[in-house]
């Protein structure tokens, strides 16, 4: 089991600058590129909260959901080849309602983050 999580540790290492640099504009809003370029915006305190809402952003929509997606198919699976075996069905069951569970807490999460924010003034892409 160590060496599972090992390598998924590994991969995601590896794996999370390339979704990182895939993302739509870039995590980091604002300092990206030449400093005499006269088109260069230097980074200010909003880009701050700009850097928090894209780093979550990111995380719920390019890790979090399509991870618990594999995690729901992986409990469907278990599910129909258990053939009866109680243990595979609990198995099944406990992954799905994680997950469900999981996406729950994920988007809960979001609205709290989003209603914090905007409490304290950033009025960002939304």
């Amino acid at each position: 089991m160590k060496k599972v999580f090992l390598i998924f540790l590994l991969f995601g290492l590896f794996l999370m600058p390339v979704l990182a640099a895939a993302y739509p504009g870039g995590l980091v809003p604002c300092g990206n590129g030449d400093p005499t370029d006269p088109g260069f915006t230097p980074c200010q305190l909003n880009d701050v909260f700009a850097l928090i809402f894209n780093i979550f952003d990111f995380m719920v929509w390019y890790i979090s959901i399509p991870l618990a997606g594999l995690i729901i198919v992986a409990g469907g699976v278990m599910l129909l080849v258990s053939g009866g075996n109680p243990g595979l069905v609990s198995l099944g069951k406990r992954m799905l309602w994680g997950a469900i569970i999981g996406i729950l807490l994920i988007f809960c999460s979001w609205v709290i983050i989003k209603a914090v924010l905007t409490a304290i003034g950033y009025v960002g892409p939304f």
